[in-house]
């Protein structure tokens, strides 16, 4: 079972003349590098909880007004270590104008956008409020959308019931976590936030828009619910991804271009990912269950699975499981 692990910081806890740089240092690296002009500095204050909640995040903030610009420089580490998470953002209380590329957005409580922290941004609070974020990996979203750039930078307003229901389930999840940080169903999380980011792309008008994906969008989505399909062969290859959805080897390139991974390393990201998940959810048997696990997911040779892994994650895969039951 995993646990409830908060990281948190509250300008409250510093003194005031540290409190504009300690806040900007920690939404940095939660986000991305940012810079926050309070519309009163004297009076600034300003609150972040996050955590990681298997590959998804849920980030709580409050902040007095103020205007917070990025210019998408540098990802922070939490918000996305490989450079490829979307956030759902979701006003919880007050209301923000928020603005990325071409889109610029009033919104109030209960809407919501979904962004992507590796573009610049911009967003301005005239009063106290509190948003919250909903980390999305890159991987998450080519499962159950197909062209990611179409559901960037839509308002998706609070009064639309599968937006409403979405907002319950996030602010719920909150007030789980919260009160019962060691529940057995925390476990399950990751999959109901999962759940909830399809609730919102197939039960919006994101529908429409999501029906008229390019071609090489259309390639990529058979590609990867073959590879998804697949992840446990060992003889899974690149070429027999595009010989069994129909393209050649050169479409199914191109079409992965877009999200900054090839095919490969997708394959890759995905046997890994699914380690990991089958790691946390063994016993303490030693090598040999990590061996099993690594002949499950497709590899076939075990030391070539422990070096991938230990990249990935920074530690080796029994060290993993360690740390992350404690």
């Amino acid at each position: 079972m995993l646990e409830a692990n908060w990281q948190e910081f509250s300008t409250a806890s510093v003194p005031e003349a540290q409190r504009l740089r300690r806040w900007n240092e920690f939404g940095s690296d939660t986000l991305c590098e940012m810079v926050v002009d309070p519309v009163d500095r004297s009076s600034f204050n300003a609150s972040l909880k996050r955590i990681d909640v298997g590959s998804m995040g849920l980030v709580f903030m409050e902040t007095s007004p103020a205007t917070a610009l990025s210019s998408a420089t540098q990802i922070g580490n939490w918000a996305s270590p490989d450079r490829d998470a979307l956030v759902l953002t979701v006003v919880d209380h007050g209301g923000c104008n928020l603005s990325q590329d071409k889109w610029d957005l009033d919104l109030a409580a209960g809407d919501m956008v979904i962004r992507d922290l590796a573009r610049p941004w911009r967003n301005l609070s005239a009063q106290t409020s509190g948003l919250i974020l909903v980390k999305v990996p890159f991987t998450t979203v080519l499962k159950n959308v197909s062209d990611p750039e179409r559901i960037i930078g839509r308002r998706l307003s609070g009064r639309l019931p599968p937006v409403a229901l979405a907002a319950s389930v996030i602010r719920a999840s909150r007030h789980a976590l919260l009160t019962d940080p060691d529940g057995e169903w925390y476990d399950l999380l990751g999959d109901i936030l999962s759940d909830v980011f399809r609730l919102v792309c197939d039960g919006t008008e994101l529908r429409e828009d999501l029906g008229k994906s390019s071609i090489a969008y259309t390639v990529r989505r058979d590609a990867v619910a073959y590879i998804l399909h697949h992840l446990n062969d060992p003889e899974l290859s690149v070429t027999q991804v595009a010989d069994n959805i129909g393209v050649s080897m050169r479409q199914l390139q191109r079409s992965f271009a877009s999200c900054g991974k090839t095919p490969r390393q997708f394959i890759l990201d995905q046997r890994l990912e699914l380690a990991a998940k089958k790691i946390l959810g063994s016993s303490d048997n030693g090598q040999a269950r990590i061996t099993d696990i690594a002949f499950d997911t497709g590899f076939n040779d075990v030391s070539h699975f422990s070096r991938a892994f230990s990249r990935r994650f920074g530690c080796a895969p029994r060290v993993y499981r360690s740390l992350h039951r404690h």
